[in-house]
């Protein structure tokens, strides 16, 4: 789910999203409906960060389009299947061989807040 509620832009509006959330409002809302053992990841960072930038990039280039679509019509075409060509082919090149090492590096900042990204796991 989308992070720290100071990084909203354009990106959020046209993909869908309805907030961002901080840390601690997350592990509340979840424990709040009967999960337990929450944990709230901060995920991929520094490597979801640097793609953020080119995410709102493209969502200026965008934004005239998408911006009047439903909130339903966004949430539905968001995704890499709708982001060309480019975004495909660099699709190909993302496999376990290639991302192993990057995910076992952004591991080691996963209780830190710095991620754009939360995932959130718990127990009902």
């Amino acid at each position: 789910m989308p992070a720290r509620k100071r990084l909203w832009s354009d990106h959020d509006q046209i993909a869908g999203h309805l907030r961002r959330y901080e840390r601690q409002e997350v592990a509340d809302l979840v424990s709040s409906r009967a999960f337990r053992n929450v944990s709230v990841i901060a995920y991929g960072f520094p490597f979801i960060n640097e793609l953020r930038w080119v995410r709102i990039v493209q969502a200026k280039w965008q934004y005239e389009e998408k911006a009047g679509w439903s909130q339903e019509q966004q949430t539905q075409k968001s995704g890499a299947a709708h982001m060309g060509r480019l975004a495909q082919f660099i699709g190909r090149l993302i496999n376990p061989a290639t991302t192993q090492p990057l995910c076992r590096f952004s591991a080691l900042f996963n209780s830190r807040d710095w991620s754009e990204g939360y995932l959130v796991i718990g127990e009902r």
